[in-house]
C-alpha cells in the first residue's frame, strides 16, 4: 500500500508540473510583450520561403516543358500505346529549336508506330534465321533423285556456285544474329546495310526496318531530353543572375 501511495504521488507531481508548463505557454501566449528578434527570424524565414517559391517558378520554363513532354512521350511508348498527342506537343515547345528540329520531326511522323520490347525483336529475328535455314525439299522426283546422287558424287555444276552462295548467307545471317542475341540491334542494322541485297528478303527487310525506326525514335528522344536539360541548366544559370541583380537594387 505505502508502495501504491508513493506512485500515486508521483503521478500527481508530474501531472503539477505539466499544469505548470501548460500555464506557462498561456501566458506567454497571452501576454502582450512580444520578442522582436522571433518576429524579425519569422520574418526571414518566411522572406526566403517567397525566394524560393519564385525560383521554383521560374524553374517551369521552356527547358522544364520541354523535358516533361520527352518523359511523357517515352512512358507512353513503353507502354505500347501510340503518342499523338504527345508528340503534337512536342512539336509546338520545339518549334523554335533548331539544335533538335529533325529529331522532332522524326518522333511526330512516327508516333503512331507500334513499339515492341527488345525480346520480340530478338524473336522475330530467331524466326526468320531458323526459316532460313531450313533444308529445300524438291517437289520434283528428277531433281530430288539428282540432289541424292550430288550427295555422293561431287558434281561441278552452276548449282555449286549457288550454293556457295547460299553458305556466305547463312555465314552472313549467323553473324547478325550474334548481334541480335546480345541486344546489339545498332550493330546488327549496320551490319544489313553493308550488305543491302539480303533487303530482297521481304522478313528480313521488314524487321530492318521496323527496329531501326525504334532505335531511331529513342535516341531522338534521349537527344531531346539531353537539348532540355541543358537548357535548363543555361535559364536556371540566368534566373540566378537575374535574382542576384535584383538583390542588388
Amino acid at each position: 500500500m505505502s508502495r501504491s501511495i508513493d506512485e500515486i504521488t508521483n503521478t500527481i507531481l508530474n501531472e503539477q508540473e505539466k499544469f505548470k508548463l501548460l500555464q506557462k505557454n498561456i501566458d506567454n501566449f497571452n501576454s502582450s510583450k512580444v520578442d522582436t528578434n522571433e518576429i524579425f527570424e519569422l520574418n526571414k524565414q518566411l522572406q526566403n520561403l517567397e525566394k524560393q517559391t519564385q525560383k521554383l517558378a521560374k524553374a517551369s520554363n521552356s527547358g522544364a516543358l520541354l523535358l516533361t513532354s520527352a518523359m511523357l512521350i517515352k512512358d507512353t511508348v513503353s507502354h505500347g500505346q501510340t503518342c499523338k498527342i504527345e508528340a503534337e506537343a512536342l512539336k509546338l515547345l520545339a518549334e523554335n529549336l533548331n539544335s533538335i528540329s529533325e529529331d522532332v520531326n522524326f518522333i511526330y511522323s512516327h508516333c503512331s508506330m507500334s513499339f515492341i520490347s527488345d525480346k520480340t525483336i530478338i524473336d522475330n529475328f530467331n524466326k526468320i534465321y531458323a526459316e532460313a535455314n531450313q533444308p529445300i525439299i524438291e517437289k520434283d522426283w528428277k531433281k530430288r533423285i539428282t540432289s541424292k546422287v550430288n550427295e555422293y558424287v561431287k558434281i561441278s555444276t552452276i548449282k555449286d556456285k549457288n550454293s556457295a552462295q547460299l553458305s556466305d548467307k547463312t555465314k552472313f545471317l549467323e553473324k547478325i544474329k550474334s548481334f541480335v542475341d546480345n541486344n546489339d540491334f545498332n550493330s546488327a542494322i549496320k551490319e544489313i546495310e553493308k550488305q543491302k541485297e539480303i533487303l530482297e528478303n521481304n522478313d528480313i527487310k521488314l524487321w530492318y526496318q521496323t527496329t531501326k525506326n525504334q532505335l531511331t525514335f529513342y535516341k531522338s528522344l534521349s537527344n531531346i531530353i539531353a537539348n532540355a536539360l541543358q537548357i535548363m541548366k543555361v535559364e536556371n544559370v540566368r534566373n540566378e543572375y537575374e535574382q542576384n541583380q535584383t538583390e542588388l537594387e
